[in-house]
């Protein structure tokens, strides 16, 4: 991925961290990609929040036409009502349950570089945690304090964007059914549905001449049977995109397998 699809990816993974009962930690509007100030998006969105910035990239070593190592910068701004001293909103205060209500500032961290740390895992990108800022903390009268805090990673991105490929695509023939299975999307913020076609000659692309497509039984479906016939066939698996704004899906490259029946 690159910087501008795993600006998006982050925000995607935070909207869906949640407390132990499953609470949110953030409302779904307020984990926003900008430059803006804290100061300045407490205006029109509701705390807890967090704030999705850019830093600084550059090339790595030879491979400089290939891979940057780019900075993203996440603010966590929470608030614990009546919260005078600053402390509950720090650490938390009469929680009493597995949810949100009275988490403080660090918990958010805690949680936060766990999701971070988990796209590595899976989605591939190479992230590093290297640091947090000091905490602010914002007055707000008698109703309490803001308490806010910069957490920064570095990843290894890609300089252009990329698409996964099928994996772990694999037939079985049995009775003149043919039994296909592969690997789950991967948890992207752009994943539409995956497409599988069959064809008498390998397929390289979905609107190739002589592709019959079969019907799955959900978008992110991983198996599905056929019954073509007694011939050779090839059978391709096409990974489909959506992203933000952009009008035309976008098909991975195909993974074939070939099957006699």
């Amino acid at each position: 991925m690159n910087d501008w699809q795993v600006a998006l990816q982050i925000q995607h993974i935070v909207k869906t961290l949640d407390w132990p009962n499953a609470d949110s930690l953030f409302r779904s509007d307020s984990v926003i990609i900008t430059p803006v100030s804290g100061a300045e998006v407490l205006k029109f969105h509701l705390v807890p929040m967090c704030l999705i910035g850019i830093s600084n990239a550059s090339p790595i070593g030879h491979r400089q036409e290939e891979i940057i190592e780019q900075g993203f910068d996440l603010v966590i701004i929470v608030a614990v009502g009546g919260d005078k001293s600053g402390q509950s909103s720090v650490v938390g205060k009469d929680r009493g349950t597995t949810g949100a209500t009275g988490r403080g500032l660090l918990e958010y961290g805690d949680v936060l570089k766990t999701g971070i740390a988990f796209m590595t895992k899976t989605q591939g990108i190479e992230f590093s945690f290297i640091g947090a800022s000091d905490t602010t903390i914002s007055r707000l009268g008698n109703a309490g304090s803001v308490m806010s805090r910069n957490y920064s990673f570095v990843g290894r991105l890609t300089q252009q964007k990329t698409y996964d490929e099928g994996s772990a695509f694999r037939q079985t023939e049995s009775g003149g059914t043919v039994t296909l299975t592969w690997a789950a999307f991967p948890n992207r913020f752009d994943r539409e549905k995956f497409r599988v076609f069959r064809n008498t000659v390998e397929i390289t692309t979905v609107g190739q001449g002589g592709n019959v497509e079969l019907t799955l039984s959900g978008d992110f479906a991983v198996t599905v049977a056929d019954s073509p016939g007694s011939g050779t066939f090839f059978y391709a698996l096409f990974l489909v995109y959506n992203e933000p704004a952009t009008v035309a899906d976008i098909n991975s490259d195909a993974v074939n397998v070939k099957v006699t029946v």
